[in-house]
């Protein structure tokens, strides 16, 4: 389970492509060799859609940044000295982890 991005299991598509490939009358099947490339490319299709962004978790990390960062502006404009520093870099480091798990989590076409 990713933080950001959801996938569906590609097994019960893989299980369906397979099943319907054995179903298949071979006799039928004018090119095997364009055949097979066509349920390939359909079933590698169906896997790579199958992933979903999860929103509501990307916009509760985006709430929970701005707070951090709201708090450091206020620490700041109160005077305080070690507060706003501490802040910032808990923002800045929140971040790197939203951005990091966005980029390493969206699988490759």
């Amino acid at each position: 389970m990713g933080v950001f991005f959801e996938a569906e299991l590609a097994q019960p598509k893989v299980r369906e492509a397979i099943r319907d490939a054995l179903e298949t009358d071979p006799g039928q099947v004018q090119d095997t060799a364009a055949e097979a490339a066509r349920r390939a490319n359909t079933v590698t299709d169906d896997i790579r859609q199958g992933t979903k962004f999860q929103s509501g978790r990307f916009l509760l990390a985006l709430a929970v940044f701005v707070a951090i960062v709201l708090a450091a502006v206020i620490t700041d404009a109160l005077k305080l000295e070690t507060s706003p520093e501490a802040l910032y870099g808990l923002a800045g480091t929140i971040l790197g982890l939203v951005v990091g798990f966005l980029g390493g989590e969206k699988p490759g076409n």
